[in-house]
């Protein structure tokens, strides 16, 4: 399991290795990538994938081998993020099959809301870390901060999903896609936190890159200055939330958890900022 560069003669793949029970999630990120591709949007050409036929227990995903980097924070990639965004945003709104997804994502955010409801209640000790960092959190609707003018879009724009090819920017990986009937802002909130707030140097100035060209490319605008806190808050909610839903080994599990916990004190920690940035 896992992920490999194979190269033939002179032509290089990339190839993902999964265990069998992710083989859902592949096939319908290929679904949306392959529709994505017919709109000549920038995602990677898929060749093939199948079931290993030695052990019975994998599923193999070959793609093209794409040689580019990582965004390295600079105004430029930001520019050009915050408006290829936007087209993303601008696609995915018309996908045909965006009933589906509409209600995968219900059925799994009702899941998950339900789930916070419960450890509130019985004072869990995840509840507990949560109120800690955030004393007023029972007062947050995170589905509705979620999926005010919701839409299909990416639901998992982080560092290792964007990749810059020479002028071209791809967008990889959208197994979550399928459960992601959210506000457009929830992947430009996600943006902001990990490609500007973790660098924390010219945050406003940044932003405000990022912002503008996603605006002029027809993105939606924050209503008020505390929607994006309220949506960062609301993702980390859902993301421990799905943790506790799912059967992880308990090392992972805390080392997860601790991950979004720390985020969710960065969000407090940068609300004021948020403001600024809420305001462009």
């Amino acid at each position: 399991e896992g992920f490999y560069k194979y190269k033939i003669k002179t032509k290089n793949f990339f190839i993902k290795v999964l265990k069998k029970s992710f083989s859902e999630n592949e096939e319908n990120s290929l679904k949306v990538m392959r529709w994505l591709k017919r709109k000549k949007f920038s995602v990677p050409k898929h060749f093939n994938s199948f079931e290993d036929k030695v052990d019975m227990e994998f599923y193999i995903s070959i793609y093209e081998f794409l040689d580019g980097k990582f965004s390295n924070g600079t105004n430029d990639n930001l520019s050009r993020l915050g408006s290829c965004t936007a087209k993303l945003h601008n696609l995915l709104k018309v996908i045909p099959f965006s009933e589906t997804i509409k209600k995968k994502t219900k059925h799994s955010i009702l899941e998950l809301s339900e789930k916070w409801e419960t450890l509130q209640k019985k004072n869990h000790s995840v509840a507990r870390k949560i109120k800690s960092i955030v004393p007023d959190i029972s007062k947050f609707d995170f589905v509705k901060e979620l999926t005010r003018d919701a839409q299909v879009i990416h639901g998992d724009l982080n560092y290792g999903n964007i990749l810059f090819v020479k002028k071209k920017i791809y967008f990889l990986d959208f197994e979550d896609t399928f459960f992601s009937y959210f506000s457009p802002l929830v992947d430009i909130s996600f943006l902001i936190q990990r490609f500007i707030l973790v660098r924390e140097k010219n945050i406003i100035k940044k932003s405000e890159l990022l912002l503008k060209n996603f605006y002029e490319s027809g993105g939606i605008a924050f209503i008020d200055k505390d929607q994006l806190y309220r949506i960062l808050v609301s993702i980390s909610i859902k993301s421990i939330m799905r943790l506790k839903t799912n059967n992880l080994e308990r090392v992972v599990y805390n080392n997860e958890l601790n991950k979004f916990l720390s985020l969710l004190k960065n969000s407090i920690k940068n609300k004021k900022f948020f403001q600024e940035v809420c305001s462009i």
